[in-house]
């Protein structure tokens, strides 16, 4: 077996838990994941299998969908709710919808956003929550993100409820943080799901335990590339690309995926004019 699975990440595990139970499953150790998920959050994580985790560097995770809760009245020290509470502040209610939704497109557009502590950036070869963890606080640069969309959902009492479509590293829990405060309290984020990494969505997915039962799919590594497009290889560039060579086509991407009768072959980058090079073998 070898491809894409898509997996229901539960609340309370690690994606690398979730690589450890998919290698006992499925009985292999080849498998590895795309876009880590925090323990506390849940949804879309990429397993890919076998020879298919030579695609994990292409995957298409650049953009990717959440659906969450913010917390209004009270501030944690992890800005989700693990953490222990820092301050309180009143919440005027009922809230204005109008004000909400005001404050939520405020975000849209792109932006600077600093890591939070309880993170899994790194600085000099150790991750941020480790630092954290030994009290220690380190000084980050703040990163480019950019937010597409920003729905409400819901408003209740003092939990607004959102769906916000985001680039890769984006913190919903630090964008939580600032809505609070563009509200006039604090915040938190109590709760988040992620329901798309790129084209795959949540309801594609498949729970460990039904995966464990033998209900699940197993994409193929062009499905799982599918952003990308493709280009099908005659059987004389299929000689000289599994040599690593160099090979004429004709594209207007920068980037493709070379095939043949329907299988991923290598991953080919433009260098000049229609000549590209190898960049990985995926057979």
């Amino acid at each position: 077996m070898e491809g894409l699975i898509l997996v229901r990440k539960e609340k309370g595990m690690t994606s690398h838990d979730v690589v450890n139970r998919m290698r006992r499953i499925l009985n292999t150790k080849k498998v590895g994941h795309s876009g880590t998920l925090d323990p506390n959050v849940e949804g879309v994580l990429c397993i890919f299998v076998n020879s298919a985790t030579k695609a994990i560097t292409f995957m298409e995770d650049k953009t990717k969908e959440y659906r969450g809760i913010l917390k209004l009245g009270s501030a944690t020290t992890t800005e989700d709710s693990d953490g222990e509470v820092i301050e309180t502040k009143p919440v005027s209610l009922p809230l204005d919808e109008g004000k909400v939704k005001e404050v939520l497109n405020s975000f849209i557009g792109e932006s600077e956003q600093l890591p939070p502590m309880i993170s899994s950036v790194k600085i000099n070869g150790k991750k941020l929550y480790e630092y954290a963890r030994e009290g220690i606080e380190v000084e980050r640069k703040p990163r480019k993100i950019e937010i597409t969309s920003f729905e409400l959902v819901s408003i209740n009492e003092d939990e607004i409820e959102f769906i916000v479509n985001c680039s890769s590293g984006t913190y919903v829990r630090t964008l939580c943080v600032d809505i609070a405060k563009k509200l006039g309290t604090v915040g938190h984020m109590k709760s988040l799901v992620r329901t798309r990494v790129g084209v795959h969505r949540i309801e594609n997915c498949n729970t460990l335990e039904e995966i464990a039962n033998g209900n699940y799919k197993v994409f193929t590594v062009l499905e799982a590339l599918s952003g990308y497009d493709t280009y099908e290889l005659n059987d004389n560039q299929l000689v000289d690309v599994k040599n690593g060579k160099k090979i004429k086509i004709t594209n207007k991407n920068d980037m493709v995926i070379l095939t043949k009768n329907n299988q991923a072959i290598a991953m080919y980058e433009r260098i000049s004019g229609d000549i590209y090079a190898s960049k990985r073998g995926l057979w």
